[in-house]
């Protein structure tokens, strides 16, 4: 036995280094792999610090127009309000309006048909006093 491990040590150095060159392509193999799973893994968080600051922009942007929105809300009300107020204040006796007028929107607002006779106003559209 010992005769033919020495007449065929070519074909064991052979096995020897096939079986190392083996092992070195199994571990280069990993070390790619690794690499590309870090670099993959190195993709992925920039993509999401990408997307966190858009969303962070268009967050920022929504907040500034709703804010700028309520702010003009509120003036434009309140100029409004004031404006109103002071017609109102500085003109009171100049809201009048014909008797018939006032008749039919009250008979309307409590559900009633107004008087359609014609003979409860007079030519200027004013109440006749009934006795």
């Amino acid at each position: 036995m010992m005769i033919w491990i020495l007449k065929n040590w070519q074909l064991f150095a052979t096995l020897a280094l096939a079986t190392a060159l083996v092992g070195a392509g199994w571990h280069y193999r990993q070390v790619l792999a690794e690499r590309d799973t870090a670099q993959v893994q190195v993709k992925q968080a920039q993509a999401e610090l990408a997307t966190k600051a858009k969303q962070d922009a268009v967050s920022a942007k929504v907040d500034a127009s709703a804010t700028a929105t309520a702010q003009q809300t509120q003036i434009v009300y309140r100029a409004i309000n004031k404006e109103v107020t002071k017609y109102v204040e500085t003109h009171p006796a100049n809201c009048t309006l014909p008797a018939g007028w006032v008749q039919l929107h009250n008979a309307a607002a409590i559900g009633q048909l107004p008087d359609t006779s014609g003979s409860a106003h007079d030519a200027s559209g004013a109440a006749a006093n009934a006795e």
